[in-house]
């Protein structure tokens, strides 16, 4: 959770306090690593690039439905989710929706890495594809 928190808030204190929290455990996920399957989950999305997505629509929008089904049917532990309607353009406090608006008035997915974002999308298939794709360093 602190993971996440910290990607969806921008602050480090929370990735830093996750950390410090793993590093307790490393030994004990060393010897008993079978019994410690939720930790290594952890462990995992700390040492990966979890994507950052935005979906801006409102939830009765059938097109925000269609990218949020893409969004769901298919299991990927490491990554953080925001959402917001369309409608709202008050400050939410939260950087991965800073900026994000509907694009020509349709339902909008923004993938991003890194705070990185690929070119915001309306297509489900373009959302799929950004979900999959991997970056390079």
């Amino acid at each position: 959770a602190m993971l996440r928190l910290s990607l969806l808030t921008g602050n480090d204190v929370y990735r830093k306090s996750a950390s410090t929290t793993l590093r307790s455990m490393n030994k004990i996920m060393e010897t008993h690593p079978t019994a410690l399957t939720y930790w290594l989950g952890v462990l995992d999305f700390y040492l990966s690039t979890p994507k950052e997505i935005a979906i801006i629509g409102s939830q009765e929008d059938p097109a925000t439905n269609a990218l949020l089904q893409v969004l769901f049917q298919r299991f990927q532990p490491n990554r953080v989710i925001a959402g917001s309607r369309a409608d709202t353009n008050s400050d939410h406090g939260i950087p991965l929706l800073e900026s994000r608006t509907m694009l020509n008035g349709e339902p909008t997915a923004y993938v991003c890495e890194n705070r990185i974002c690929d070119l915001p999308t309306t297509d489900p298939s373009v959302f799929a594809a950004q979900l999959l794709a991997t970056r390079t360093p």
